[in-house]
């Protein structure tokens, strides 16, 4: 087989060709390709490790070479699939074997590569679909609504007058400021509730853009549609995920201005936040871009596994 087809289409770099001439790890990654479809997105800079992916270009695991009493030793670590004991975080998640057949036969009968893209795909959906919060964090103001605002007098008279025999008549009697005020404060608080989710309905209610940004600052783009309570991996797929280098290369024509503008937007903010990406820098916080309609949503410091995600409304 030839080693630039177990690349990535897109992804081709040199260093992973020469990681793959290596015989152990070449003749590893060339099996796991064959088995499970994974294909080669990046290799460790020493080129001891290959980074694999599906062909949509999510990262699943990375395979290695090691060694046991002398003996060379293949190892899988994938963070979407966890032994029950081990020596350490790390040793939880990797599984080894010092025959490439023993590891094999281990992957098939537990499941391994397939319960990893489960928990992947579960993961990143809920981090995605958690772009939702942030819009509705920042759209408007709270929607906390409370009666702690009235004095205990008006508390206790309110009371008193809605349960008396002629309630109407009663309520007529109190000093109705205080309540006009807390009323007022509700209004409010409703108001705000509408536009968060007016909001939110036209941001997330059709087909929206995703993009993935990891660690190495490249991207994963698709086009989805969001289902009432799930994200969009677990909705209909308008346009399948692809790995890029470059967002600008991504060839949606609706969404390629949204960047443009968006990188001019940022190119003079200096506000101190750390950025990913390499033709576009994302700012790596949660955060909602109204004038946009960009959603930002990052779980934990970019890595390869770890991404920052972004949604954006797609062209009608």
């Amino acid at each position: 087989m030839n080693n630039a087809s177990l690349i990535l289409d897109g992804m081709y770099d040199p260093k992973m060709e020469q990681a793959l001439e290596t015989p152990l790890l070449g003749t590893f990654t060339r099996e796991i390709n064959h088995k499970y479809g994974l294909k080669v997105f990046t290799v460790s800079r020493s080129g001891g490790a290959i980074y694999m992916a599906t062909p949509t270009g999510l990262p699943i695991c990375y395979l290695s070479m090691g060694d046991d009493a002398d003996k060379p030793q293949y190892s899988l670590y994938t963070p979407w699939y966890s032994k029950a004991r081990g020596n350490s975080d790390v040793d939880r998640h990797t599984m080894r074997s010092t025959k490439l057949s023993t590891l094999m036969t281990s992957l098939k009968k537990v499941g391994v590569i397939e319960k990893a893209m489960e928990c992947m795909v579960n993961r990143y959906s809920d981090h995605i679909l958690s772009t939702k919060n942030i819009v509705s964090r920042q759209v408007g103001g709270s929607e906390t609504k409370s009666v702690y605002g009235l004095p205990a007098e008006d508390i206790h008279d309110l009371l008193k007058a809605a349960l008396s025999d002629n309630p109407a008549t009663e309520i007529r009697k109190l000093n109705l400021n205080s309540l006009n005020k807390v009323l007022k404060e509700y209004d409010e608080v409703d108001e705000t509730r509408r536009k968060k989710k007016i909001e939110i309905d036209r941001m997330f209610s059709r087909a929206c853009h995703v993009i993935g940004i990891d660690g190495l600052g490249e991207y994963i783009v698709g086009t989805f549609k969001f289902h009432p309570e799930n994200g969009p991996l677990k909705g209909d797929v308008i346009r399948p995920f692809k790995r890029i280098k470059n967002i600008l290369d991504c060839g949606i024509d609706d969404l390629i201005p949204t960047l443009l503008m968006f990188k001019t937007m940022t190119s003079t903010t200096e506000d101190g936040t750390s950025k990913v990406g390499n033709d576009v820098m994302f700012p790596v916080k949660d955060h909602y871009y109204e004038e946009l309609e960009m959603a930002f949503y990052y779980p934990s410091s970019p890595n390869s596994w770890n991404l920052q995600w972004v949604v954006t409304p797609a062209s009608e």
